[in-house]
């Protein structure tokens, strides 16, 4: 099994509806869908229409997935705004104080550093999970039949416009606050 669902081989595109227009940074652009659904069977093999059990039981998977993905998520969001704001809250109160003791300063500088790193390799778990989710509630619906659903058409990303680039951006800004007041406590260190 490959880890990426985007390697995977795709069994079905379709070509209805082939864009959505949206906007980016004030534009209108106009976005193709993403179609491409994976050969990794859920329930039925391709083709199979589902009787009643069965779309029962896809129903059910696909509620969990979706509430699967709505989890992570609501879990990157969380992230995305704790850690900088917990980060600038903390260097600020830290360095705003003149009576701070350096090796304290440097010691939590490095745990800034580290906290932040593990969790950005947290998000990008949480973005493996969720790109699978993804694949799967696209193959559900396909499996049930739907044309354009909530993961089966929805819009391709456009060059820089990624959860993954913002993301990422995010926590390096974080860790460089981190990094800044490591080496500034060190530099420091005598007055």
């Amino acid at each position: 099994m490959v880890d990426h669902p985007e390697q995977r081989k795709v069994i079905a595109k379709s070509t209805n509806p082939p864009s959505v227009r949206s906007h980016a940074f004030l534009l209108e652009v106009e976005l193709p869908r993403q179609m491409d659904v994976n050969e990794d069977v859920v329930l039925l093999p391709n083709g199979a229409t589902p009787d009643a059990a069965q779309r029962a039981v896809l129903s059910l998977l696909y509620g969990e997935v979706c509430d699967s993905w709505h989890e992570l998520v609501g879990v990157r969001f969380k992230l995305l705004a704790l850690v900088p704001s917990v980060s600038v809250i903390t260097l600020g109160i830290l360095f705003a104080r003149t009576d701070i003791n350096p090796i304290l300063a440097i010691g939590l500088s490095a745990f800034g550093v580290i906290v932040t790193a593990m969790l950005m390799i947290y998000d990008q778990r949480n973005s493996q999970l969720h790109n699978e989710l993804i694949s799967r509630g696209r193959r559900i619906e396909y499996e049930l039949g739907v044309s354009v659903g909530q993961f089966l058409g929805r819009p391709k990303s456009r060059r820089l416009i990624k959860h993954d680039i913002a993301t990422l951006t995010i926590y390096l800004a974080s860790i460089g606050g981190w990094v800044f007041g490591l080496l500034y406590a060190a530099l420091h260190q005598d007055g």
